[in-house]
């Protein structure tokens, strides 16, 4: 995971926060088999444990934010959860519930991605997707690359266009977004419920 840029501005303390984050790496196996070695969720992933974790919403880097529109979509998707407060209230202050529920959100949202999202998409759209979806795609927006190629408009047009269909499938099928992370609060109440009984369990 060594290729990672957060949407979020980071203060010292803040980067520290981060770096823990990052020491749980096992945890992310709990990706989708498809999606495990992307490293495009696999930051998604961090920076969505990074949300719940910290008290405060983390400033966003609008820099960034303006390259990775499709993780920037979902992060805010989130962020903007009327229950996200019963979340942040579970996983706050944990690494390993906030990375725990990371991953389970990121899977909610890539299965919606890939049965309602995707399909919408040509062929062609799909296999650009493809073609980018596991790459460093800052490359492509820096000073030195568009001096010699042209400011990759597909990639942005696709991106703005798979924005454009979350959107659509918010407002008309709001329940499917709804199920998803009700199933992640679900999860996680469940997990922690498990927790509390093994150590009320323990024989110290």
């Amino acid at each position: 995971m060594d290729m990672y840029e957060s949407l979020y501005i980071l203060g010292e303390e803040q980067k520290q926060h981060e770096q823990h984050i990052c020491t749980y790496d096992f945890l992310f196996c709990g990706l989708l088999p498809n999606w495990r070695h992307n490293n495009h969720w696999l930051s998604f992933v961090r920076d969505v444990a990074f949300l719940l974790y910290e008290e405060q919403e983390p400033v966003i880097n609008s820099n960034i934010t303006m390259i990775y529109l499709i993780r920037k979509e979902a992060l805010t998707l989130l962020a903007n959860y009327h229950r996200i407060g019963k979340l942040k209230a579970v996983t706050k202050g944990s690494f390993e519930k906030s990375i725990l529920a990371a991953v389970q959100v990121t899977n909610g949202l890539l299965k919606i991605l890939e049965d309602y999202i995707l399909p919408e998409l040509t062929m062609a759209e799909r296999q650009l997707f493809g073609q980018f979806s596991n790459m460093d795609i800052r490359f492509l927006f820096s000073e030195e690359y568009t001096k010699y190629e042209e400011y990759p408009k597909q990639l942005v047009y696709l991106q703005t266009k798979i924005i454009k269909n979350i959107a659509r499938l918010r407002n008309q099928h709001p329940e499917v977004v709804e199920d998803m992370f009700s199933n992640v609060i679900r999860f996680m109440d469940l997990y922690t419920l498990t927790e509390q009984d093994v150590f009320e369990k323990m024989v110290w």
